[in-house]
This record gives C-alpha cells, structure tokens and sequence, in this order.
C-alpha cells in the first residue's frame, strides 16, 4: 500500500513538471525592434527648420538626403544633421523637390514574467546596456570610446 501511495505521488509530481527548456528566459527574447522612416520634402527655410526641430525632439539614427549637393537647402540640413550628430548620406536626384528622409532603429526592452527561470539575469543583462542597438547592429571592429568606457564606470560606482 506504501509503495502504490508512493508511486502515485512520484507519477503526480513528475506529470505536473514542464520541460526546464520551456521556462527559460533567454535576454534576446526580451528584446523588440523597428525600423521607421520619416520624410521631409525641401521646399523652402521652413523645411529646414521643421527638420530641426523634429531632430531636437528625438534624434534619428541615420538620414538620407535625396537631393544636389550645390543645393543651399540640402547644404543647411546636412550640416544641421552633422552638428547633431546624426550620419546622412547624399543622394543626388533629377527631381526638382529634394527630400529628407530620417531613419529611425529602435530596440525596447519588454518586462518578462518574473517566475520563469533566468528572468532576473535576462532583465539585469538587458538593462545594464546603455545602446540597446549593440543587440541588433553590433559594432565589432569599430573604433572603441575610452570616454564612455570610463563614463560607464563612473556611473556604475556612483561616482
């Protein structure tokens, strides 16, 4: 009668078990990403200052110019684009409206269920990433910032 009772409880507990597999969290499952793309037309200065103040609000990641580079217009917002540091590549076109197109990659973090295995360590990882684009687009034979690297440091320490 002991060894049924005990052999009904082991089949019970060991049917109410899932595979470790399926309950764990791995960082990248917590990681979303997009892509959009906002254009401008270049028409006159108001443009011009449309475009800076969209950039002022949320900076892109990249734009693309689709315009003459003897064009005072597309000279404007290319330096607008250079002095905040956003990369643009110029397009040059036969049309006679030029264009500004902003491109925008975006990486967000979901929240996961703290129950499953490994939750805590895949947020930690993914919080402690300042440029969450490094999951998507990793930078690995670009130049490297001892400025950041130490800012980073500094920031970790609370100092």
């Amino acid at each position: 009668m002991i060894r049924l009772l005990a052999l009904l409880v082991s089949v019970l507990a060991l049917s109410a078990c899932q595979s470790p597999n399926s309950l764990r969290v791995e960082p990248e499952s917590l990681l979303s990403s997009s892509n959009e793309n906002i254009s401008f037309k270049l028409s006159d200065s108001s443009s011009v200052d449309s475009i800076e103040g969209w950039i002022s609000d949320d900076k892109p990641t990249s734009a693309v110019l689709s315009c003459l580079r003897r064009d005072s217009l597309c000279a404007d917002v290319s330096d607008l684009l250079s002095q905040n540091g956003v990369s643009a590549v110029i397009n040059g076109t036969s049309e006679e409206v030029s264009s500004v197109e902003l491109i925008y990659d975006r990486v967000t973090a979901r929240q996961c269920n703290m129950g499953l295995l490994g939750c805590s360590v895949s947020v930690n990882s993914v919080q402690m990433v300042t440029d969450r684009l490094q999951f998507v687009k990793p930078v690995l034979s670009g130049r490297q910032s001892a400025a950041k690297s130490v800012e980073d440091y500094n920031n970790y320490y609370g100092k």
